[in-house]
């Protein structure tokens, strides 16, 4: 089962210029997040960074259900990627005072 977990984008940075290892340029965006999960303790929300990849570095700030898998970092950790964002739209739900009723 793949987890999607509610986040929420409040700002992306960006890093570029030349490896001094490699002489190669690079551009890297790493976005400032709050990201809300389910658990077994209930509902969590966990404050960090994560830096999107390629695919994504236009991405604005805002909310999404993200997808993440894990990969393999430089030092040989295993960090959490984001592999896709879709647009969060929150489900009209029975009751909810800020829906018109139907």
């Amino acid at each position: 089962m793949i987890a999607t977990p509610k986040l929420r984008i409040l700002d992306i940075l960006q890093r570029q210029g030349i490896s001094m290892k490699t002489g190669r340029p690079y551009d890297m965006r790493t976005a400032q997040c709050a990201l809300t999960q389910t658990t077994s303790e209930g509902v969590k929300t966990v404050v960090g960074t994560v830096t999107l990849p390629e695919a994504l570095k236009d991405t604005e700030p805002g909310d999404y259900l993200a997808e993440f898998a894990f990969a393999q970092s430089i030092d040989g950790q295993l960090v959490p990627r984001i592999v896709a964002l879709q647009p969060y739209a929150p489900s009209a739900r029975a009751g909810d005072p800020t829906k018109p009723a139907k």
